[in-house]
């Protein structure tokens, strides 16, 4: 795969990393994962905007399915979940 890192991030750009729960890894220094760390697991979820016909398909890494919910009524609060998959 291909990797991207950003040199020098705007201040918005970090914000939104740790208002995500991440931490903030200085440039050059490579991000080291811990056996305390769970294993993500991606999923592929159905969403539907409260009260619209339509629906839309995203995918995305939790720990499991109860996370991945939990995540999804944190940061999509207006959308209602139809279907979630783990892929």
């Amino acid at each position: 795969g291909i990797g991207v890192r950003i040199l020098d991030p705007p201040e918005a750009y970090e914000q939104l990393v740790l208002g995500q729960g991440g931490e903030s890894v200085p440039p050059g220094e490579p991000e080291v994962e811990d056996e305390s760390t769970p294993a993500l697991h991606a999923f592929r979820v159905r969403l539907s905007r409260r009260g619209s016909p339509r629906s839309r398909t995203l995918s995305l890494q939790a720990a499991d399915e109860e996370a991945a919910r939990k995540r999804i009524a944190l940061e999509l609060s207006e959308w209602e979940i139809l279907e979630l998959e783990k892929l």
